[in-house]
């Protein structure tokens, strides 16, 4: 798919996709294009692993372009001759930030203008992108067998998450044979349904998916604040399995229960809880031997606190050999709770502490406001703000949303207005005279680390009171 785009883009005018490749921004700033010193902000060690993955797989990506482009440039008219690496990225980050992907419809055929295409310039370019995934290392039967569609438009509307967001879209296909098809006028279409009423000038969003902070980074280039399906692991954990005694009852409850999957993949959710699986399995991993017999087992401290639990019937059916699950155990679960306190202390230490908190706090704020009148400035006038080719790109994009949309707004300068805004950008900087905020790309990867960072830690801190033992 970046191979086409590619193509279609060099064509210029005579391209049937013209209108589209035209209103495509210029560049885009995902993670694979950070430099290692950037990436080490972000605070997050799995998060930088993909990221130089996704560097990686660019990289794979434009050595089997430089290696096979010229024979096959000049047997299929590919026009693909004089690719530079920055074109491959930018063609492998537009499909990656604004394609979708899902399982095509049999019933429907192929989207122009592919259909249109030579069969042979497809043949080649899937050549070639049999020869990077081979040089990147991923095996064919691993590729990914959904289709990946370019949607006009769609892939244009920012991003929300669907809970609670009072009417995020989602995109779905009406087939030719949908039961209201004639009814509706369908004829293989996509459609933006909302779940909710959009009021009128309100903005049009679509949710990309049930996707964490670091998924969203990693493939669009953004995070939220407060995201409802962000997550934060908890490798901590994992220790707790290392007291196991082999081959005894309470490791083969654990694994019988599944219990043990739920410790290798502990994890925090947005508002600092662990899963009820993890709690238990912690307590199955820290109860007393005492408690554990006198549960039966794992099973028996599913909860945190069970009937009988100042002693007395549990005791005496435990005694009868009557229910001996029903067992005190608070003295388990506050073991459990102890144990994640210390996972979370342990993953708030590699960021910096609670102190380290609050300064990015402080840090996250200042830059914010920057970011808010910079954007202020260039709204206003958009040919003083940065280099000549982003001013006519942003000329660009604006008269394609003059042309065709009502209000002609683009998404990117709807500005956040400081509380307090500085009297102009270039007085802002003055604030930060040992940061080299010299260009948009610059304040921008900083403003996305300290977002990034700020969320983790405050969950981890979250987690932290409520998991410390009082």
């Amino acid at each position: 798919m970046a191979l086409v785009l590619l193509r279609e883009r060099s064509l210029g005018d005579d391209s049937a996709w013209a209108p589209y490749i035209a209103q495509l921004p210029a560049g885009y700033d995902l993670l694979g294009c950070w430099t290692d010193d950037q990436l080490e902000e972000l605070q997050c060690e799995r998060l930088q692993d993909a990221a130089r993955a996704q560097r990686a797989e660019n990289n794979a990506a434009f050595d089997a372009v430089r290696m096979n482009v010229s024979a096959y440039d000049s047997d299929y008219d590919l026009g693909l001759g004089a690719l530079t690496k920055e074109d491959v990225v930018w063609g492998l980050n537009t499909v990656r930030s604004r394609s979708y992907r899902a399982k095509y419809p049999s019933s429907c055929g192929v989207l122009p203008p592919l259909s249109n295409l030579e069969g042979k310039t497809l043949d080649a370019a899937a050549l070639l992108t049999k020869s990077a995934r081979q040089r990147s290392g991923e095996k064919s039967e691993s590729a990914n067998k959904e289709s990946v569609f370019m949607l006009p438009f769609l892939d244009a509307l920012n991003h929300r998450d669907n809970k609670g967001s009072g009417g995020a879209t989602k995109l779905v296909f009406m087939s030719p044979l949908e039961d209201d098809a004639a009814e509706r006028g369908a004829k293989g279409t996509f459609e933006l349904r909302s779940p909710a009423a959009v009021e009128k000038d309100a903005e049009a969003v679509v949710c990309y998916g049930d996707k964490n902070n670091e998924e969203l980074l990693l493939r669009y280039g953004f995070c939220v604040e407060n995201g409802v399906h962000d997550e934060i692991t908890l490798p901590g954990c994992m220790d707790e399995l290392e007291w196991v005694m082999p081959g005894s009852a309470r490791e083969s409850d654990l694994k019988a229960e599944r219990l043990d999957e739920a410790v290798k993949r502990a994890r925090l959710n947005d508002e600092g809880k662990a899963s009820v699986n993890l709690l238990w399995a912690l307590r199955v991993l820290l109860a007393s031997d005492a408690t554990y017999e006198a549960a039966g087992g794992a099973k028996g401290l599913m909860r945190a606190s069970l009937p009988g639990e100042d002693g007395g019937e549990a005791a005496d059916a435990a005694e009868d050999g009557e229910r001996p699950g029903e067992v005190d155990a608070t003295e388990a679960q506050l073991a459990a709770e102890a144990s994640l306190a210390l996972a979370c202390e342990q993953e708030l230490a590699k960021m910096g502490g609670r102190d380290a908190l609050a300064e990015d706090e402080i840090n996250y704020e200042a830059a914010s406001k920057v970011s808010a009148q910079i954007e202020i400035e260039c709204a206003e006038d958009a040919e003083a703000c940065g280099t000549p080719e982003e001013a006519e790109y942003l000329r660009r994009v604006l008269d394609f949303l003059s042309r065709r949309f009502s209000p002609p707004i683009p998404r990117w300068f709807q500005s956040r207005h400081a509380s307090t805004p500085f009297n102009s950008a270039s007085d802002a900087f003055q604030l930060h005279p040992d940061v080299a905020l010299n260009d948009g790309t610059t304040l921008r990867r900083l403003l996305i680390a300290l977002r990034f960072r700020v969320t983790r830690k405050r969950v981890l801190a979250m987690a932290l009171d409520r998991y410390t033992p009082k």
